[in-house]
């Protein structure tokens, strides 16, 4: 297919994607499994090497930069002070419950090192804000449901960044022989700190420079993509540093570093930071979409075996979020929700692009790090479809189902439709 072609359907990719995200979240699916089903389709005409291969790695570089901006932008002192009690236990459960199973078949089962199948285990072991937010809000969930999956959302983002690049920092350093690899590791990522809030004062500085421009929309992202590679050049950990810059630009209002600055000095990064928002939450859908699609067109490095393994996982993540919802999540709660609680828990853009990178940049167990970890996001897309689409319908489903496993043979009788009132 020729280059004219290609750019043709991307154009066509990326305006139907404005249309695409609003009708798949009024059906309650996620609109990534759109995408990658469009990137299998496209895979079977497009040479995906010869004409996305190399842009993969770029495009994953800047991609992660971008959203370890907008995860560290979020994570707002403020509001993480006011998660409840039972949505951190819920959390922390799940992400333990992820990270035990992932890292156990990683090694186990695809024979990965230990660093890099603690390397998979944290950056599966979350959910995905940018699906779960838009999703909850359009299943019309009680209040206190949707604030625990969307704090479990956001908290297990950070999370999953900051497992995946502390271990991705250490598959690296090994790689280079860099020993003691510990050593190594901890001055790569607090130089990348300090490196980051350092960057963070100085973009104050540059924002009253800027003052009188207009149209400084890609000024942030410009400044992101230079601190990245400052940072990785000198020898530091280049997505911590970008990650300590955006928890400082997020926070700018808020202790400690309300402090550092006096108020006029921030004026206008307040302003700033507000007229952002929408820019990158645009730019992060554009570059969404054609990272599934990517995804889906590498679709010949799969196998079945690895689809069944990762569905197997993925039905396991299920069941023992349905004792973490039975455990931690509120008292009040109808079956419906528990169920919907149970299976909600995609995997998203924070994994594909990790492991694509570490595929790109050719590191040990490249090639299996992104066969599992593009199989588990698929897999828990499609099974979350399906298993939410039920949920809504028939929601007793679920305890035939297990009644029947449990007790084969016998007459399960249910009544709970009956008390069951749909939203």
């Amino acid at each position: 297919m020729e280059i004219p072609t290609i750019i043709l359907l991307l154009g066509i990719l990326i305006f139907a994607s404005f249309y695409f995200n609003r009708f798949f979240i009024s059906l309650r699916i996620p609109s990534a499994l759109f995408f990658v089903v469009t990137g299998v389709i496209l895979g079977l005409f497009v040479d995906v090497e010869s004409y996305f291969g190399k842009l993969g790695g770029t495009f994953a570089a800047i991609t992660l930069n971008v959203i370890i901006y907008m995860v560290g932008k979020r994570f707002n002192f403020k509001n993480i002070r006011r998660v409840p009690g039972n949505s951190l236990m819920f959390t922390i459960f799940n992400v333990i419950v992820g990270l035990v199973l992932v890292t156990v078949a990683a090694r186990f089962i695809a024979h990965m090192s230990w660093i890099s199948s603690l390397f998979l285990g944290f950056v599966l072991s979350g959910t995905s804000s940018v699906l779960i937010v838009p999703i909850v809000q359009s299943l019309r969930l009680k209040e206190k449901s949707r604030k625990v999956l969307i704090y479990e959302s956001l908290i297990t983002d950070i999370i999953c960044l900051i497992g995946g690049l502390l271990f991705f920092d250490f598959i690296w350093q090994e790689q280079m022989g860099n020993l003691p690899m510990g050593g190594f590791v901890a001055k790569s990522v607090l130089l990348g700190l300090l490196s980051g809030f350092i960057a963070g004062a100085l973009w104050i500085m540059v924002l009253r420079t800027l003052k009188h421009v207009k149209n400084t929309m890609f000024a942030s992202l410009a400044f992101i993509l230079i601190l990245f590679g400052i940072s990785e050049i000198a020898g530091f950990n280049g997505g911590f540093a970008v990650l300590a810059f955006g928890i400082m630009s997020g926070n700018i209002n808020h202790s400690p570093f309300k402090n550092w600055f006096t108020e006029k000095l921030t004026e206008k990064a307040r302003e700033y930071a507000q007229n952002e928002q929408s820019f990158f939450d645009e730019l992060l859908m554009l570059i969404q979409a054609y990272f599934f699609v990517y995804m889906g067109m590498k679709l010949e490095y799969y196998s079945t075996w690895v689809f069944l393994i990762a569905l197997v996982l993925v039905v396991i993540f299920a069941l023992m979020r349905w004792v973490s919802v039975k455990s931690f999540s509120s008292k009040n709660l109808d079956y419906k929700e528990m169920i919907i609680m149970s299976v909600l828990s995609p995997k998203g853009i924070i994994p594909a692009v990790l492991v694509t990178l570490a595929f790109e940049m050719g590191v040990v167990d490249g090639l299996q790090l992104m066969q599992y970890g593009y199989a588990v996001i698929i897999v828990s897309l499609i099974v979350g479809a399906i298993l939410i689409s039920i949920a809504r319908k028939d929601p007793a489903y679920f305890s035939r189902v297990s009644g029947k496993v449990l007790n084969p043979g016998k007459q399960i009788k249910d009544d709970r439709p009956d008390t069951i009132e749909e939203n």
